[in-house]
């Protein structure tokens, strides 16, 4: 059920090739991968960026799950170009809310690639304020690639910003399955 601020069906040309928040590959568990790109929207009105997260939450459940079988997702978080001062902190704390409240146990894991010192130190700070199963799922890392993700992902299902073999993407408006 959507919150408030977010419709729960929309028109795909609300999102098309704006890359926000894509779809690409799965992990070896077949969990859709989604890839939030908060360089691209780091100027964005973040209510744009919900319903963008809404439709591929609503298309994934719809057209990627398979039900008693998949039935959550792995969200790569890239904040690689974002500097302390121009990381959307707002807008991902609004989706981290709304996913939260309306898709609660979809997801399998996170992993924000490209994290700034302070934002480490901000999930050390907060941690502690989280559920353990919850804090078992988030990676945080300063690196663009990392290793665990690699472990748990074939390589042919990631782009090659993230250390796979994929072309990095620039059509967004439907999911990638290689």
């Amino acid at each position: 059920m959507p919150c408030w601020c977010c419709p729960p069906f929309l028109s795909p040309s609300v999102f098309t090739n704006n890359g926000y928040i894509y779809v690409h590959g799965r992990d070896k568990q077949m969990h859709p991968i989604i890839v939030i790109n908060c360089k691209n929207f780091i100027t964005a009105n973040a209510k744009d960026v919900l319903k963008v997260a809404y439709y591929w939450m609503e298309f994934i459940i719809s057209k990627l799950f398979i039900e008693g079988k998949i039935e959550q997702w792995r969200v790569i978080i890239d904040l690689t170009s974002c500097g302390v001062l121009n990381i959307p902190l707002g807008t991902l704390k609004d989706i981290s809310r709304c996913l939260s409240c309306n898709y609660r146990s979809r997801l399998s894991k996170m992993l924000v690639l490209s994290a700034p010192l302070f934002v480490s130190g901000m999930w050390h700070m907060l941690k502690s304020i989280i559920p353990v199963v919850t804090q078992q799922k988030i990676t945080i890392t300063s690196s663009e690639i990392d290793k665990k993700l690699l472990d748990q992902v074939d390589l042919d299902q990631l782009e090659k910003k993230f250390g796979g073999t994929c072309d990095n993407t620039s059509m967004f408006s439907e999911p990638i399955m290689p």
